[in-house]
């Protein structure tokens, strides 16, 4: 099986947690992404949906069997963009 970095696969759907951020309320935040933009995340968690900035903040997603840790302004794309240049 090839192995898709995270910062080129589809996101919808991951778990996320946020490791650090400008916004001190969203530090620690884990849920599921069900929504993105070029700019923004909608993470749902605890029952709430809440948008959140890529770029003021650090990601962390399970990837392989691992924790994969990213700077949200490496995700800065729209996601179909990003996808293709897996291609």
């Amino acid at each position: 099986m090839i192995s898709i970095p995270i910062e080129k696969d589809e996101i919808i759907g991951r778990a996320v947690r946020v490791k650090t951020c400008t916004d001190p309320t969203m530090v620690g935040m884990d849920g599921i992404i069900i929504d993105e933009t070029k700019q923004m995340f909608l993470i749902s968690s605890h029952g709430k949906q809440r948008w959140l900035a890529k770029d003021i903040a650090t990601f962390c997603f399970p990837h392989q069997n691992q924790k994969k840790e990213l700077n949200g302004s490496a995700l800065r794309f729209r996601p179909e963009v990003r996808v293709k240049k897996a291609r």
